[in-house]
């Protein structure tokens, strides 16, 4: 298979199939991909796995700031280069490269993402796809410059139910649909105090390059590196990036919808370091609540809605607010908690 074969089957959701000359031009290693990948341990080891799954992609370049993770790969891909600083890897091996992926905390991905942009590398990038909104638009403007193929990765997004989802409402079959509930039991927030002092920084760990773009701290252990950076302001987006990117999306893809008119939140207030982990609820401990008010559906279809709310709340899905107006009945709740009922659509958590 051609690379520009592998890349449009493989990068189907991306935003063009438009390949860029830096591929086309290539005279080495004609039917194979070339991939550098950047951040390998936790998800970035997953999507090392699922992208070298396939026969014509070639793992040229491992980067991470963690040699453990670094020691782990290199024994799957033993011809591969590795760095721990990417800036690095994409500068050396420039002539080398043919597509570029990015499975670093969050706070990396629109560094990373951009300096490979900018050398007209093909990108795919974990989701969410950056720590901070203008850097979406940054990264979105320099791709569609330079007329690059990205994607970012949503896992179970092609999947069969997120599919049949996607069919049931374009179809009309539950209805037309005027809201959408989605709702997590996970909590990536913090309410505790800021850590105090410092800890030894780990021999295989490089600190500096971890904290990248973030302002300089003190290392301290089980609080950063490796998995709990996600809680943090500085370096996740808590449980809505983390998830509201998975259960959003397939309302978001069925519906058509665009970016919200508006978004309330009600939580603690904000400490400057961890996200909250629960509302003033006095009894029942829950996430952030999040409401959007969504525009409507611009192509006109059965199920185009008049207003559409998304609610991300707690654990179970458990509601803390006054509806303004009654529900209509729902069935009873299928083994394992799936409820739809006529014109609205319930999101569990699927992974």
């Amino acid at each position: 298979m051609k690379k520009r074969d592998f890349l449009k089957t493989s990068l189907a959701a991306a935003s063009t199939v438009f390949l860029p000359k830096s591929i086309m031009a290539l005279g080495i290693t004609e039917n194979k991909l070339r991939t550098a990948h950047i951040g390998i341990g936790g998800m970035g080891s997953s999507d090392l796995k699922s992208i070298t799954s396939h026969p014509d992609v070639l793992v040229v370049g491992l980067c991470d700031v963690d040699s453990n993770a670094i020691r782990k790969a290199s024994e799957i891909h033993p011809n591969a280069k590795t760095y721990k600083d990417y800036r690095v890897m994409l500068k050396e091996m420039a002539n080398e490269i043919d597509a570029v992926i990015v499975s670093t905390p969050d706070h990396t991905h629109a560094p990373a993402s951009i300096m490979a942009m900018e050398m007209d590398k093909p990108v795919y990038c974990q989701k969410p796809l950056a720590h901070h909104v203008s850097e979406v638009r940054a990264m979105r403007k320099i791709a569609e410059e330079k007329n690059l193929v990205t994607q970012m990765g949503i896992q179970v997004h092609s999947f069969y139910d997120y599919k049949l989802a996607t069919l049931l409402i374009q179809s009309g079959i539950i209805g037309k649909v005027s809201r959408v509930r989605a709702w997590s039991p996970k909590n990536w927030g913090y309410d505790g105090l800021k850590p105090i002092g410092s800890d030894l920084v780990p021999s295989t760990l490089d600190w500096n390059l971890w904290l990248g773009t973030a302002e300089e701290r003190p290392f301290k252990e089980n609080v950063y590196h490796p998995a709990n950076w996600r809680k943090l302001i500085d370096f996740g987006c808590g449980t809505l990036g983390d998830m509201g990117v998975h259960i959003f999306d397939t309302p978001y893809n069925a519906l058509a919808l665009d970016v919200p008119n508006t978004i309330k939140n009600r939580c603690r207030k904000p400490n400057g370091f961890g996200y909250p982990e629960k509302n003033p609820h006095p009894v029942q401990k829950i996430t952030p609540i999040v409401k959007k008010i969504l525009p409507p559906v611009q192509k006109m279809t059965p199920t185009e809605p008049e207003r559409s709310q998304q609610i991300q709340n707690g654990a179970n899905g458990a509601r803390t607010e006054p509806e303004p107006e009654p529900e209509p009945p729902e069935p009873e709740p299928e083994p394992g908690g799936n409820r739809f009922g006529p014109g609205t659509i319930h999101t569990p958590l699927t992974l």
